[in-house]
């Protein structure tokens, strides 16, 4: 999709649970390029605008991460910074990837703590993070447009971590319909011992 403002209205109605198959179709171009510009455009009211999805996202990510505390975590496609500041308390060192400039910048007002280290990056390339340097992998919101998950998971496993869990998620007025949100938990493989 090359109109920018087609892909936010598309992407809004999709996390609004709508055109499912016409999103999917739109929102998964060759080009990143199409995307990214239209996340940076997006940022500036992403928070705002009404988006159930990613409502359910912080919601979640409170739910499942709450409590816990780790040396380190990588977070992938942290956008404006929404987990990332709940993520800030009950981590050492968080290193927060995101392939939106405007996303970042956002995710950058919000968070300024000195322990957290956001970059630029195109989850389908090589990571600008050392390998196995985080105790915790998730990733929010961010799978969807990604093609082939099989990097991922080739760098998690290269990174010594194992999936620890996948679970579907709804709103409860959600009944009937195809998950809302999936997620992903990667964590530090344990150590084998003879």
């Amino acid at each position: 999709m090359q109109v920018i403002g087609g892909a936010i209205r598309l992407a809004h109605r999709w996390a609004q649970g709508k055109d499912f198959a016409v999103a999917t179709r739109v929102l998964r171009p060759e080009s990143h390029m199409s995307i990214q510009q239209a996340y940076s455009d997006w940022s500036a009211t992403y928070d705002s605008d009404p988006n159930r999805t990613r409502d359910l996202d912080a919601e979640v990510v409170r739910k499942r991460l709450g409590g816990l505390h780790r040396r380190s975590i990588l977070e992938l496609g942290c956008g404006t910074g929404k987990n990332t500041a709940f993520l800030v308390g009950l981590y050492d060192k968080l290193v927060a990837l995101d392939f939106s400039e405007g996303m970042l910048a956002q995710a950058r007002a919000r968070v300024t703590a000195t322990h957290v280290t956001f970059a630029v990056a195109d989850l389908t390339r090589p990571w600008p993070c050392e390998v196995g340097a985080a105790d915790l992998v998730v990733g929010n919101l961010v799978l969807e447009h990604i093609g082939h998950l099989s990097h991922i998971f080739a760098a998690a496993t290269a990174a010594g971590l194992q999936l620890a869990a996948l679970q579907e998620w709804w709103h409860t007025d959600d009944a009937g319909k195809p998950p809302r949100l999936i997620t992903f938990l990667f964590r530090k493989a344990p150590a084998v011992r003879f």
